[in-house]
């Protein structure tokens, strides 16, 4: 179960918080910006993040190009990487899901580097940035006629990502992006494997 303080507050300190008195004072929520990139078989070498935005929000939610609209901030927190694999691979090969997991992390040795105006923040192994949520769960079959696998696989334990402590800051009408490199070409079990990236902090926009 989630937990979160219960503080005791007046009136008017609830109304203090929801309606800023003053003009230059934004309201602040937790929140996420994420982006899917596309990992195409045997070919990718790199995959930029952030920079167009798209009818499906479940695929991108930002609003504009590589931008925040005026006059909103986001501080980032945590990065995360999360592998949308189709579904769980079935196979007598024993080459899967998990072993793409381990073909991009450790033989591609796959890094992410952020940017804001130009400027650089890291790059970062992938294998840090743990996966922000994937199925939980354990399935296991075998066909009458031969041995049968299935594996699923997700980048660490869900503990938000790699953790960079509020150290980012994206202002608004400035461009920002992550880039994710890999050390060399990788052939997957999962052909052309959607790979999403997600800022996971703290949004400060106008009230109202």
């Amino acid at each position: 179960m989630p937990r979160f303080p219960i503080p005791a507050q007046s009136y008017a300190q609830l109304r203090l918080v929801a309606s800023p008195q003053r003009a230059d004072a934004p309201e602040a929520f937790a929140d996420e910006i994420w982006d899917t990139q596309t990992f195409v078989n045997a070919t990718t070498l790199q995959l930029t993040y952030f920079q167009q935005p798209s009818n499906d929000k479940t695929l991108t939610n930002i609003d504009a190009s590589a931008q925040l609209a005026q006059p909103q901030y986001f501080v980032v927190h945590y990065v995360a990487v999360d592998l949308l694999f189709p579904d769980i691979s079935t196979a007598a090969t024993g080459v899967g899901n998990l072993s793409d997991v381990h073909k991009l992390i450790n033989a591609a040795r796959a890094t992410i580097t952020f940017s804001v105006a130009t400027k650089p923040y890291g790059p970062w192994r992938v294998r840090s940035c743990h996966s922000g949520g994937a199925p939980v769960g354990f399935g296991w079959g075998q066909a009458p006629a031969a041995p049968n696998e299935q594996q699923y696989g997700h980048i660490g334990p869900h503990d938000g990502g790699f953790c960079v402590n509020g150290g980012i800051i994206i202002p608004p009408s400035t461009n920002f992006a992550a880039v994710m490199s890999f050390a060399a070409v990788q052939t997957l079990n999962t052909n052309n494997l959607p790979i999403q990236v997600s800022l996971y902090g703290v949004r400060y926009r106008k009230v109202g």
